[in-house]
């Protein structure tokens, strides 16, 4: 490629000189042919410098968009839930007005509970879900099937979240999501209008539709193999630290999401600037 460049180079250096020559040669001949030579001679040896430096310039410009993308990670896989999805779970519990007990109990034994797990592992639907939990608690029943009911609808992506990977997709990016996810959920947004990030994902895999859910190791091989992923070019963003932990024990790298602009700097550590 450098014998290539110099060659061009050269000859490059060789056309302009015998433009400057040739346009001396016209200069002093006196024939009205030499005239318009000597002005064609002129405009060209203008002219082709400046055509050669914008072609260059232009060269520069699409190398240096090629380049950004990283040398090491070619794929991007995320977490859905408060990292590409808001999931304000306490906040649909406040929006219910229920008394102190009601609340409590929410908190303590639905949300993250057996209950949820088993939503997210695909193992009862959730109308299964709200006869389950109702039978522990019967006194709370409205409050059990008012939260349950409500809380898929609160889902919704974060204002960054489609020009985020927009940006990585159109830097080149293989972007896939690996998350514990509810079963009945997905549906929910696809029919309010907000499962757009889907249509920047080479691929999406959730733990309701594969019955196995993160930290599971065996969740993590089956993205790879599913999608023939090396697991070494990849960076997985998680908000949950035992999850990162578990990608990272199979050589996937991957770190903690604290925040969008915070996670953004550290994709740029890793050379990776969309």
């Amino acid at each position: 490629m450098k014998n290539i460049k110099r060659i061009a180079a050269l000859a490059g250096v060789v056309i302009l000189l015998s433009l400057y020559v040739l346009t001396m040669v016209f200069a002093v001949r006196k024939d009205e042919a030499a005239r318009g030579l000597f002005f064609a001679s002129l405009y060209a040896t203008v002219f082709v410098p400046v055509f050669l430096f914008l072609i260059g310039y232009v060269a520069k410009l699409l190398r240096s968009r090629q380049d950004t993308k990283s040398p090491v990670v070619d794929t991007v896989v995320f977490d859905l839930g408060k990292v590409l999805i808001a999931f304000p779970w306490e906040d649909c519990v406040k929006s219910l007005h229920l008394s102190e007990p009601e609340e409590r109990f929410l908190r303590e034994h639905v949300y993250e509970s057996v209950y949820w797990h088993n939503l997210d592992l695909g193992e009862m639907t959730l109308e299964e879900a709200i006869r389950a939990v109702t039978d522990t608690a019967p006194q709370y029943a409205d409050a059990i099937r008012g939260y349950l009911s409500s809380i898929y609808g609160t889902l919704r992506p974060f204002p960054y979240t489609e020009p985020w990977l927009a940006s990585l997709k159109e830097a080149g990016y293989k972007l896939y999501a690996l998350s514990n996810w509810p079963v009945g959920a997905i549906e929910q947004m696809r029919e309010t209008g907000n499962a757009g990030f889907e249509a920047y994902m080479d691929g999406v895999l959730l733990s309701c539709d594969e019955k196995i859910a993160k930290p599971d190791p065996a969740f993590f091989r089956l993205l790879f193999s599913r999608y023939g992923l090396d697991p070494s070019r990849c960076v997985f963003i998680d908000d949950r630290q035992e999850n990162i932990d578990a990608a990272r024990s199979l050589g996937m790298p991957g770190f903690l999401f604290t925040g969008y602009e915070d996670a953004r700097k550290k994709l740029a550590s890793l050379g990776i600037r969309p």
